[in-house]
């Protein structure tokens, strides 16, 4: 489990203001990080995050030996690959207003995307990711 400052504020040390997180919703969380270390891809999906986290487990769980990180398809056969990084789409939202209404109608994303809305963007786990799931198997198991 990793410690998070839930304000974004790393000095923020106060206990109210820390939170923890599995190393899989902390890439979701620090998107922008997450797609500098190239596991994280930008996705649309109905999806919730956390089933999509939770998804994503069962699937590489299933024969930790062989199986990998599994596919957005995988994961979520309606969704849609909308960039292989959220670097970008961090820089999106570090631009919104602190009131920003995600489920209004996203005009960033390519004319070829369907339309959607913001809080449709989810994070889809790519293969580099497979070392964060291992350290939540490897807890689980023992």
């Amino acid at each position: 489990m990793i410690c998070d400052h839930i304000d974004g504020n790393p000095s923020n040390n106060k206990f109210a203001n820390l939170g923890i997180n599995c190393p899989m919703c902390d890439a979701v969380r620090h998107c922008g990080l997450a797609g500098i270390k190239g596991v994280l891809a930008l996705g649309i999906s109905s999806m919730a995050q956390d089933e999509i986290c939770r998804r994503t487990l069962e699937l590489s769980s299933e024969s930790p030996d062989d199986r990998g990180v599994p596919s957005f398809e995988e994961v979520d056969g309606s969704a849609v690959l909308v960039a292989e990084s959220t670097v970008g789409y961090a820089n999106v939202l570090l631009s919104l207003d602190d009131g920003f209404d995600y489920a209004t109608e996203c005009n960033r994303c390519p004319a070829s995307t369907p339309p959607h809305t913001y809080d449709m963007h989810k994070g889809f786990f790519k293969p580099k990711a497979a070392i964060l799931m291992g350290h939540i198997l490897d807890n689980r198991i023992q």
